[in-house]
């Protein structure tokens, strides 16, 4: 019986043993739980901290960024933005303004390109305009008026000398051509073309080698006065130039002389004694001075024309410097619109934390207090 009863002692002792031992081993387990609840809840707990100032430098990030931007809006020049575009751009997420401001730099671009191309074409416009005026002014100042051969008899005449030969004295009145030619073809065989005509009719010396104009009366019928008309020059009046050719009886094809001292249309003239006729087929040298004063009116425009030019040219030339250097600060204010380095170095910083601590605490404590990050 005892030893019954000491058996029934020793199970209920082992019992009782084994019982203790996994009261132990639960307790051991509870307390390694709570230390991995509490160790837990402290990665929780910084895992919060450190995506709490993650987040916080990736709205300081973006905040600044978007002041960045404001502050360029304000600061450009050929990049300036009108009011409203400018608020526009200031509105939209920081992601979408560097796309808005290249967009508002490219019109600005297409813009002075529309403008620089019109400059380019309007200078190569005025350059062949200034190369046609140089061209028509060389031409012309290039003209040559030459005089009617000289007598070999006749010494150079000085340059000083008062007075001029007739051809420079006048010019036609008539249109036909082909009268004209006859005329002066008449009073160049005559020897009257390029006689000197004094100032005020005065005679030359009479030791003078050369032939000149001594002024008569006439006839009281045409003379070359009907088909000349004076121009005054080198100090010879309208008076002496109209007595000069008043001298000269002026006839049609075999109409009758009244005198001994005429030409003809058709060529033919008489001088006293000598008489003769010639033809030619175009007048060459009556209308001279008339032709110079136009020749020197004629240069005076066409330097006036160039200097209009060359000044319209360097307003251009001006305007497309202009452009290009606007282009050029176009294209540095577009390259100092403000970066998104900080921001995306702060958003990677956040999305790190994320990925790290990508378990349930943390996707829980965004839920409970969301974050709204640039």
């Amino acid at each position: 019986m005892i030893s019954v009863l000491l058996g029934r002692r020793a199970a209920a002792l082992d019992s009782l043993e084994q019982h203790n031992r996994r009261l132990e081993e639960a307790e051991g387990k509870k307390r390694a739980a709570e230390e991995r609840l509490r160790e837990a809840q402290e990665r929780e707990r910084l895992a919060r901290d450190e995506l709490a100032k993650a987040e916080a430098a990736l709205r300081d990030a973006g905040e600044r960024y978007a002041g960045d931007v404001a502050t360029w809006t304000e600061q450009v020049v050929e990049l300036a933005m009108e009011a409203e575009a400018a608020a526009f751009l200031r509105s939209r997420p920081i992601d979408e303004m560097r796309g808005l401001a290249e967009a508002h730099a490219e019109n600005v671009r297409q813009t002075l390109a529309v403008r620089r191309g019109q400059l380019d074409a309007a200078i190569r416009d005025r350059e062949e305009d200034l190369v046609r005026a140089r061209d028509e002014r060389r031409r012309i100042a290039e003209e040559k008026h030459p005089p009617p051969p000289s007598p070999a008899w006749r010494p150079p005449r000085a340059g000083d000398r008062p007075g001029a030969p007739l051809y420079q004295l006048c010019d036609f009145v008539i249109g036909d051509s082909a009268v004209q030619a006859r005329l002066e073809a008449a009073l160049e065989a005559s020897g009257l073309l390029d006689a000197w005509v004094a100032p005020d009719g005065v005679l030359l010396e009479r030791r003078t080698f050369d032939v000149w104009v001594s002024p008569r009366p006439g006839n009281g019928g045409r003379t070359l006065n009907d088909v000349l008309a004076p121009t005054e020059t080198a100090g010879v009046s309208r008076a002496a130039i109209e007595a000069a050719l008043g001298s000269i009886e002026l006839l049609e094809p075999l109409e009758e002389p009244a005198g001994e001292f005429w030409v003809a249309t058709d060529g033919a003239w008489r001088m006293g004694p000598l008489q003769g006729a010639w033809s030619k087929d175009a007048a060459a040298y009556i209308g001279a001075t008339a032709q110079e004063r136009e020749r020197a009116r004629r240069l005076q425009e066409l330097d006036e024309t160039i200097e209009r030019l060359e000044r319209k040219r360097a307003d251009l030339e001006a305007e497309l410097a202009s452009i290009t250097a606007r282009a050029s600060a176009a294209a540095v204010e577009l390259g100092q619109f403000p970066i998104l380095k900080n921001v995306q170095e702060a958003r990677a910083r956040v999305e790190a934390i994320l990925s790290t601590h990508s378990g349930h605490s943390v996707s829980a404590l965004r839920r409970r207090r969301p974050c709204r990050s640039p």
